[in-house]
């Protein structure tokens, strides 16, 4: 039997693995869970790697991610926002997480959303020895 997923009650420890389909809020639950983690266990955004399928998915969840740490941020700040989820997520606000927030949106740049493909060509290309692999490797399209 499948569970309900709830961003707010789930446990953000291991792994995770999202299945929905398409148009189910899976791309801001995603960010939501990004903002628990800003939040809760204090992990700097920079440290979070999520990996996806395809490169309109990772342009969609960056996207999603900026809007919502921004918007954390305001309601952190003791500021007016409409996004009911965001303001449950963040709770009360408060200077210590307007601290992690604000940390968050100035290192938004160093964001890793990356498709598998990305990751796996980053991780040998940087890493030929862990990888076993070749230190000229290189990338080539299917032929």
């Amino acid at each position: 039997m499948e569970e309900e997923f709830n961003v707010l009650d789930i446990d953000l420890e291991g792994s995770k693995l999202l299945e929905a389909s398409a148009g189910t809020g899976k791309t801001y639950s995603v960010a939501l869970l990004v903002l628990r983690l800003i939040l809760e266990k204090e992990i700097p955004i920079e440290k979070i790697l999520m990996v996806t399928f395809t490169i309109p998915a990772v342009a969609e969840l960056e996207t999603r991610i900026r809007k919502i740490v921004r918007l954390a941020f305001r309601h952190a700040s003791g500021k007016l926002i409409d996004e009911a989820r965001i303001r449950d997520v963040v709770g009360i606000p408060s200077p210590g997480k307007a601290v992690l927030l604000k940390k968050a949106m100035q290192s938004l740049d160093s964001l890793s959303v990356m498709t598998i493909h990305s990751f796996c060509h980053g991780f040998i290309t940087n890493n030929p020895f862990e990888a076993s692999h070749s230190f000229e490797t290189e990338l080539m399209t299917d032929t």
